[in-house]
Parts: structure tokens; sequence; C-alpha cells
């Protein structure tokens, strides 16, 4: 065979090549496979650990099905309004370890807080602390007892009441079978201006924790009792009976009649015997003479 006929057989050859190539390419760029996707919840920004998840803050992502995370969550209702435990980047998939679950949450003291609470830790015994039946969801009222400066004058005063218990030591959950156990510390969540209250009482004076039933909810107005006070008005009570009773004996009993004397100033001459002044003596009713003698 001519070598000229060898590289026209060889050009042509050549060119159905890269025609096929070029065919192929181009159907692979209109035609692209088709990986199946999956809609998943994504961060649109940072969000910080215990920080609350808002709608503005995440969105819906459609991603490759090998490409979306086991533990990812796939609606935007599902994180919606739950605390975030670690801090989720903008771009990441929210994933379920990184929100605070039921359990986790009732361990969390700062969850058990509505917006205007305080928690606050005092340190108790087994009188405080009502022998150990206090448990966590408990309500007790504070009682304070006060003594002025000179510890001449003692008080004893409800200073706050209906106060929820939030952890008994370091325990949260009420267990169903705890038994009564005395502990060191009691927290209790009060509002800010209770807050200094319970502080100051703590420190001032003595406190003692009162258990309430679970069906009271009401508040009783007390205005306290001092010691004084309440020695006195036994007392006062005793001798208010003693008067009452004393006035009455002596209303009862018969006024003594005072003797009426007649003195007559003329001289008995017809009593010879005698030598003296005749006096006429009446009581009530009753009358009698009495010789005067003379001075």
């Amino acid at each position: 065979m001519k070598p000229k006929v060898i590289l026209i057989i060889a050009i042509l050859l050549g060119l159905i090549t890269s025609g096929t190539v070029y065919f192929m390419m181009d159907n692979a760029q209109q035609k692209p496979v088709k990986k199946p996707q999956i809609s998943v919840v994504i961060a649109k920004q940072d969000i910080q650990s215990r920080e609350t998840i808002k709608e503005s803050m995440v969105q819906i992502k459609k991603v490759p099905k090998e490409m979306m995370h086991p533990q990812a969550f796939k609606k935007i209702s599902e994180v919606v309004g739950q605390p975030v435990l670690k801090k989720i980047i903008a771009g990441e998939q929210v994933l379920k370890p990184r929100i605070l679950n039921k359990k986790q949450l009732s361990s969390e003291l700062a969850f058990n807080l509505d917006d205007h609470q305080r928690a606050v830790t005092i340190a108790i015994n087994e009188v405080i602390g009502v022998a150990g039946f206090l448990t966590p969801g408990d309500y007790v009222d504070i009682v304070g007892v006060f003594s002025n400066n000179s510890g001449d004058q003692t008080l004893s005063k409800t200073i706050l009441q209906n106060i929820k218990v939030l952890a008994v030591a370091q325990d949260m959950v009420n267990d169903e079978n705890q038994k009564p156990k005395v502990t060191k510390s009691i927290t209790l969540a009060v509002d800010l201006d209770n807050a200094e209250k319970l502080i100051l009482a703590d420190a001032k004076g003595d406190i003692r924790l009162a258990l309430r039933s679970v069906q009271n909810q009401s508040r009783e107005v007390s205005s306290g009792v001092e010691l004084d006070e309440m020695l006195g008005q036994k007392l006062g009570r005793d001798e208010s009976t003693s008067e009452v009773t004393n006035r009455e004996s002596k209303a009862k009993e018969p006024k003594p009649v005072e003797p009426k004397i007649v003195k007559k100033t003329s001289k008995q001459n017809s009593d010879k015997e005698v030598k003296g002044e005749k006096v006429e003596v009446i009581r009530g009713t009753e009358k009698s003479h009495v010789i005067v003698p003379p001075q």
C-alpha cells in the first residue's frame, strides 16, 4: 500500500475518533447524572452555645444523600425554640447532639429558671431542711429570726412565701423512689428583690424553711411576732383575768354596815347606879344602848 493512502486513512480515522469523543462529551454535559437529594436544616448564621434557635437563624437546603449527616434535622419546626448545647457555625447542618434534649434540660439549672428569676443557694442542716423531706419541685416559705443590735429584742417573721425548690444539693431531678436525706445546701428560684432579702436574712439572722402543701397557692399577710410580745400577751391575759375576778368577787361581797352612833347630850338621871352617858347604837335595823363613862 502506498504511503499516501495510509496517511489519508490515518487522517480519516483520527477525525472519526475526535468526532466521537466530542459527541460523547457534549451529551454528557447536556444530560448530567441525577443523584438523590435530601432536605436538611442548615444554620444561616453562627448560633452560640446556650442560645435559643429562632426561625430566622436556620433554613432548609437540599444536599446529596451521601452528604447528609445521619444526626441532621430535616424540618425547621424540629429545631425552632430549642436551646443550643454547643456552637453551630453558619452553613453547618444542625445536628441532634448540638441541641439540648429534655433530660439535659431538666439537669441544666439555667434552663429551669424563668426570665425574671435567679437561683440562690443557701446552707441548710436537718432542722432548716425539714428533716431531709425537701425534694426538687417543692414549694416552701422562708421564716427568719432576727435580733436587734443590742440583743434585747427578737423578732420572727415570714419574709418569703411560695418559693420553688430547684435543687437539693446538686440533685435537680425528683426521683419517685427517693428517700429523705439530709444535705448541706438547697437552691431556690427567686426574683431579684427576693434574692436580696433571702441573702440578707441568711447573713444576719437564722432562717427556717416551712414546706407548703401542693394544693396551697395562697399568700398570707403576717407582721411577725416579737419575743416580748409573745410572752407579754400571756402575762397580760393572766393579769387581766385576775383583776376581773377580784372585781367580781368584791362586787359580790356584802358591804359592811357602818354603825350609826347617836349621842345624847342629856345625862340619864334615872340610871343612878351607873354613872355616865347613855348612847343609842343602831346596827342595821337593830337598836341598842351603851353606857359611855365620863372622861
